[in-house]
């Protein structure tokens, strides 16, 4: 069945763009783009969230636009600035940015979209070439991510699988675990996925019961 939808109503919310959970899903971090910081709502009881605390950016480690953010296990935050190639880290519980660690992409990178695994690896998205992986604590990419159209979201289930929106080339792309390029057979599109961006996953026992919903520039729509 699908879900009933609970509208989220806190504090400050301008123009929420990507989100991400802790570990245990106990708080919700949104990029709020159009106030230029990451809010952290306490969502442990859904009907009754709470704004826990903002995250703001600093003259050396700017958040501009920010369009997505994702949480490590150990609640490290990173937060994508868009069409930029610098993704800006906070540590854990903190509300100003730690610059020695803001992970940075090739000159012209136009970073959209950000995820990590079950070993704190971050996935990035660059809207013009392709994606980079980071280790945890490296500021350089171990790899790329090769095989896709404009990419603009990611989302990473339990099984470290990742499927990567392509905004021109109207797919899904799903890459299995530890891989670096799609793999073709798994691939998601059709007729109604038309400018895909931003993707989520709900996890299951059996991947055949997992659930893809999928944001376009004109749609909604559950995979």
């Amino acid at each position: 069945s699908k879900p009933t939808p609970l509208q989220i109503s806190v504090p400050g919310i301008v123009k929420p763009r990507g989100m991400a959970f802790n570990s245990d899903r106990t708080k919700l971090y949104v990029a709020n783009q159009g106030a230029n910081n990451i809010l952290v709502i306490d969502v442990s009881t859904p009907e009754s969230p709470s704004l826990v605390r903002t995250l703001q950016g600093t003259d050396d480690a700017k958040l501009e636009l920010p369009n997505d953010v994702a949480v490590d296990s150990e609640g490290t935050v990173y937060a994508v600035n868009y069409y930029d190639n610098s993704v800006i880290v906070f540590d854990a519980n903190q509300t100003t940015p730690n610059p020695n660690k803001t992970l940075t992409g090739a000159s012209g990178d136009k970073f959209t979209g950000a995820a990590t695994d079950s070993n704190d690896k971050v996935y990035v998205i660059s809207y013009n070439n392709g994606g980079k992986v980071f280790n945890k604590g490296s500021q350089t990419p171990s790899s790329t991510l090769t095989g896709l159209d404009n990419p603009v979201g990611i989302a990473i289930n339990n099984n470290d699988e990742l499927y990567v929106t392509n905004m021109m080339g109207n797919t899904v792309s799903v890459f299995d675990a530890g891989t670096t390029a799609p793999n073709p057979l798994r691939s998601l599109g059709g007729p109604l996925l038309i400018g895909p961006s931003m993707v989520a996953i709900t996890d299951a026992p059996d991947v055949d019961d997992t659930d893809i919903y999928v944001v376009g520039q004109s749609f909604g729509h559950e995979l």
